[in-house]
């Protein structure tokens, strides 16, 4: 399924937590509810892997409107105001509410991490995440590192 939208100001949460995101305005049929891999291309980006969220945000938000958002690893621009086609190529996880928003980070974290696999880099047609094509690389093992770190201060009792 392909979907296509319009990038519309959000909330800001997505920045706030380090991971922003294009919100889009859409009409039609959207997939089901989830986290999802997804592979995104607009005016001004190439096609590259991405994470989109389908559903209500409940960790951080109590109001139950369906929003459709997508992180793109590596990606600083201004997307406000352009079209984007978002194609979804498989569901890493259901949407769910968790404990903490640092919970949820270190879930994202992980879902960043599932980009990383190279049956869904081939099944996106995604050749290269950009010019060196090592970025997804260096963010993969980046979002390890961070979900090891986290994983370990809750061991450790470590409370920020």
């Amino acid at each position: 399924m392909t979907l296509e939208g319009v990038v519309v100001r959000g909330e800001g949460l997505g920045a706030k937590l380090g991971f922003p995101t294009a919100n889009l305005s859409f009409s039609g049929l959207s997939p089901a509810r989830g986290v999802w891999a997804v592979a995104v291309d607009g005016p001004g980006l190439t096609t590259r892997p991405a994470v989109c969220n389908v559903g209500v945000r409940p960790t951080v938000s109590q109001r139950q409107r369906l929003t459709v958002e997508v992180h793109i690893p590596g990606f600083a621009g201004d997307l406000y105001g352009q079209k984007l086609s978002v194609r979804f190529v498989r569901k890493i996880r259901e949407e769910r509410r968790f404990a903490s928003v640092d919970e949820l980070k270190e879930h994202i974290s992980r879902d960043l991490i599932a980009l990383g696999e190279p049956a869904m880099v081939h099944s996106a047609g995604v050749e290269k995440l950009n010019h060196d094509g090592n970025l997804l690389g260096r963010l993969c093992a980046l979002a390890l590192i961070v979900a090891v770190v986290v994983a370990l201060g809750r061991i450790c009792g470590f409370k920020p």
